[in-house]
C-alpha cells in the first residue's frame, strides 16, 4: 500500500459489516458481511436507547467519559504503517486530546468547551482511526454489545456529531455541502453479488444501502477514490467498485414548512461534510465524511479500470437530518408525528432526484416509479402538517 493513502479508505471489511443491504438482506449468510436481520433490529433499537439516555444524563459526562477511555485502553496498539512513523509517534497524544476534553452541544453549553475537533482529528489520523474507529466498528456488530462498552461507542458517536456540527456552524464552506463524491474499494465476489442483487430488486423501495451507525469516508476527486480500487499487495480481493454519490439538500419547501411547524426542531446537513481541514492528510486528501448514509441505488454499471471491469454504483444521498441533543427519541406523540414527517420528507426530496437521474439514463420505468413515490411521500407530509 502507497504511504501517501490513508488506510482508513483501504480497508472496507470493518465498515460494510455495518451496512444494511436492500429490504430482504436477513439471512444468515448475508450477516457474515453485512450488518443484516432480526438481530440488527435489535441492536439498532439499543443505539437509539443508549443516545437518548446519554443526552438525558448529560451532566454524567466524566462517567462516560471514563468507560470511553477504559474501551479504548483494552483495544490493541495498531501496527505501524511504514512511512508513518512520526504519526504513530504523535496518535496517543491525539487520544489523549479527545479523552481530556470536554465537548459541549452549543446549545447546551455553559463553561468549559473543547472547539478543536479532536473526534473528527482523530477519525482521520491512520493511528487513530486503527487504534479506535476501526475496533468501534466491529464492536457495533457484535450480538452481545451492551452495558459499558455500548456506552462509551454511543457517546464516541455524540462527541463526532458534536464536533461535525460545531464544523459546520462556523465554517459557511463546509455546511450545505452539495455535489459528486467517491469511494473506490476492492470486494468479495460475495459482497459484489448481494449489491447486484440489491441493485437489481424488482422492488425498487429495497435497492439501498444504509449505514446508520457509521460514517463513510469519500473524495470529492474520482481520480483519488479510483487508487483504492486498484489491486496491490494487502488490497486483493478480486473485485474493484466505486461508488458514485450525488448528495443533495432537503426540499428547501419541506424544510421551510417543517421549521415553521417545529422551530425548536435542529435541521442540519451534518450527513456530507467536507473535512478536509480538519484532515491528518489535508495535503493530499479531498474529503466528505458521510455520516450515517442512506444511499438509493440508481443502478450499477460496468466500466473498464486497469484492464479489467470497475463496478460502478451510482447512489443519490442528502445531507440533512435531525439528530440534535434536543431530539430525544420516544416515538410517542409529538416526537413521533415529527419523525414520520421527517421521515416523508427525505423520501420525497430523494425520490425526487432519483426521478431525475432515472430520467437522464432513459430508465423510464424506475422514474416512473420514483416520481410516484415521491408523490405519496408528499401526500403523506401534507397530511401529518
Amino acid at each position: 500500500m502507497s504511504t501517501e493513502q490513508p488506510s482508513r479508505f483501504d480497508n472496507p471489511d470493518s465498515e460494510m459489516g455495518l451496512w444494511q443491504v436492500g429490504g430482504k438482506a436477513n439471512s444468515k449468510s448475508d450477516s457474515e458481511t453485512f450488518f443484516v436481520g432480526p438481530e440488527a433490529d435489535d441492536r439498532m433499537k439499543k443505539f437509539r436507547e443508549s443516545i437518548s439516555y446519554i443526552r438525558l444524563a448529560w451532566d454524567r459526562y466524566p462517567q462516560f467519559m471514563g468507560e470511553l477511555r477504559d474501551y479504548v485502553m483494552r483495544q490493541r496498539e495498531p501496527q505501524i504503517v511504514p512511512g508513518r512513523e512520526g504519526e504513530w509517534k504523535e496518535g496517543p497524544g491525539l487520544v489523549e486530546t479527545l479523552l481530556s476534553s470536554r465537548k459541549e452541544w452549543p446549545e447546551l453549553g455553559d463553561g468549559e468547551n473543547d472547539v478543536g475537533y479532536s473526534a473528527v482529528r482523530l477519525y482521520t489520523s491512520d493511528y487513530c482511526y486503527k487504534k479506535i474507529f476501526e475496533p468501534m466498528n466491529y464492536s457495533f456488530r457484535e450480538w452481545n454489545l451492551a452495558g459499558k462498552d455500548l456506552r462509551a461507542l454511543t457517546f464516541l458517536v455524540e462527541l463526532l456529531n458534536i464536533d461535525l456540527y460545531r464544523y459546520i456552524h462556523v465554517n459557511s464552506e463546509a455546511n450545505d455541502f452539495t455535489g459528486r463524491t467517491y469511494r473506490g474499494m476492492r470486494i468479495t465476489s460475495k459482497a459484489l453479488a448481494k449489491i447486484r442483487e440489491t441493485a437489481a430488486d424488482e422492488n425498487l423501495k429495497n435497492r439501498y444501502v444504509a449505514i446508520p451507525l457509521s460514517m463513510m469516508s469519500t473524495s470529492r476527486s474520482r481520480q483519488s477514490a479510483l487508487k483504492f480500487a486498484e489491486r496491490t499487495v494487502g488490497r486483493d480481493d478480486p473485485h474493484a467498485v466505486l461508488w458514485d454519490v450525488t448528495v443533495y439538500d432537503m426540499n428547501p419547501a419541506y424544510l421551510a414548512a417543517y421549521r415553521k411547524t417545529f422551530p425548536d426542531s435542529i435541521v442540519t446537513s451534518m450527513c456530507a461534510v467536507p473535512v478536509n481541514n480538519l484532515s491528518y492528510f489535508r495535503d493530499i486528501e479531498n474529503e466528505v465524511l458521510l455520516r450515517g448514509p442512506f444511499f438509493q441505488i440508481v443502478r450499477v454499471y460496468e466500466d473498464i479500470f486497469r484492464d479489467e471491469p470497475l463496478h460502478v454504483i451510482q447512489a443519490v444521498t442528502l445531507n440533512s437530518n435531525r439528530d440534535h441533543v434536543t431530539a430525544v427519541a420516544t416515538n410517542e406523540g409529538e416526537d413521533e408525528r415529527m419523525r414520520k414527517i421527517f421521515r416523508d420528507m427525505a423520501i420525497s426530496s430523494r425520490s425526487a432526484r432519483c426521478t431525475e437521474h432515472a430520467e437522464r439514463l432513459g430508465l423510464t420505468a424506475d422514474a416512473s416509479y420514483y416520481r410516484n413515490e415521491a408523490a405519496q411521500a408528499r401526500a403523506r407530509f401534507s397530511a401529518l402538517m
